[in-house]
């Protein structure tokens, strides 16, 4: 039986809470630095800097950024708004954890 391997990002969601609308949050529901010791949920911007861009010998975070946007965008669209995208889809009204945690595992982070 295969079995397949999870991306750190997958993985980080899995154990962390999610939030939209900023890179992170404290546990009353405040918006703090993504590196700070009181955030505990994450958008998934926040949740990339935190578990790839960090991560010592990690896939570094275009390339986590990229395989998102792939799953993502389904038009061709300016690469300069590679974060904006992704920003815009983890803010849409109607998100869910369990939707950024399938996207995760559809672009393979």
């Amino acid at each position: 039986m295969k079995t397949e391997k999870k991306g750190d990002l997958e993985l980080f969601f899995e154990k962390n809470e999610w939030c939209q609308g900023g890179y992170a949050q404290d546990s009353k529901g405040f918006f703090v630095d993504e590196s700070s010791p009181e955030a505990v949920s994450f958008c998934l911007l926040g949740g990339m800097i935190k578990a790839v861009k960090l991560k010592p010998g990690g896939v570094g975070m275009g390339a986590v950024a990229i395989a998102l946007r792939r799953c993502i965008v389904h038009r061709k669209s300016d690469p300069s708004t590679l974060y904006a995208d992704i920003a815009s889809w983890n803010d849409c009204k109607g998100r869910t954890k369990e939707d950024v945690l399938a996207m995760c595992h559809k672009a393979g982070v």
